[in-house]
């Protein structure tokens, strides 16, 4: 993830620009609330870390130039340097705020990267949308469908995807077949209630094992 990415608005990531403001909000909401305390716990800490360690090299700074003042004056005196102890504390401070402003932000787009790519391939994360699954072994097999990436063959419901996860916007747009004139569409509803069927299917098979 580059810089230039971590410093873009989260709307314009590739994946949210065809998303509408308000479903951007809440998949932005989702994503901050998914991680709980970590999304500015585990910041702080690598901020902090990073800060220790700068205080650690300007100390070594300081130090430095002490000694060689200490060494160019006749008394064998020197003063500290207040100006640069003041504009490494000021770096230390704007090092701190920016590391932790990096870090929450990589942790926030990896969060809505998972929550938009819930059809990837568990084994290298590419994704699995637009491709159609294939049922090995006749009816009543488990859908599979094989990575074009790594080329493992993935089994939807034993990794909690559903057909609808593979659907691309444009099919998610389609009115449903059957549907009367003034068309029928998936539903958020509708979708989460086939996502549990499927998990408890999958739940079911591999108890009855």
């Amino acid at each position: 993830m580059s810089l230039f990415t971590l410093l873009s608005p989260y709307s314009e990531m590739p994946e949210m620009r065809s998303k509408s403001p308000a479903h951007q909000r809440r998949l932005l909401w989702q994503a901050t609330n998914r991680r709980g305390d970590a999304i500015w716990v585990v910041p702080m800490l690598v901020a902090a870390g990073v800060a220790v360690v700068w205080a650690g090299m300007g100390f070594g700074a300081v130090r430095m130039i002490v000694a060689y003042q200490v060494a160019r004056s006749p008394t064998g005196r020197a003063d500290l340097p207040m100006n640069i102890i003041r504009l490494l504390a000021g770096a230390g401070v704007l090092l701190f705020i920016a590391t932790w402003v990096l870090m929450y932000r990589m942790m926030v787009m990896r969060s809505l990267m998972f929550l938009l790519n819930r059809a990837g391939c568990p084994y290298c994360h590419f994704s699995l949308v637009g491709l159609k699954p294939e049922s090995l072994g006749g009816v009543g097999a488990k859908p599979m469908i094989r990575c074009p990436e790594c080329g493992e063959m993935v089994s939807l419901f034993d990794h909690g995807i559903l057909p609808d996860d593979l659907l691309t916007d444009r099919q998610r747009s389609t009115p449903l077949p059957g549907a009367g004139p003034m068309g029928a569409y998936s539903t958020d509803d509708e979708v989460y209630r086939k996502r549990r069927r499927g998990r408890q299917r999958a739940g079911g098979k591999g108890a009855s094992r």
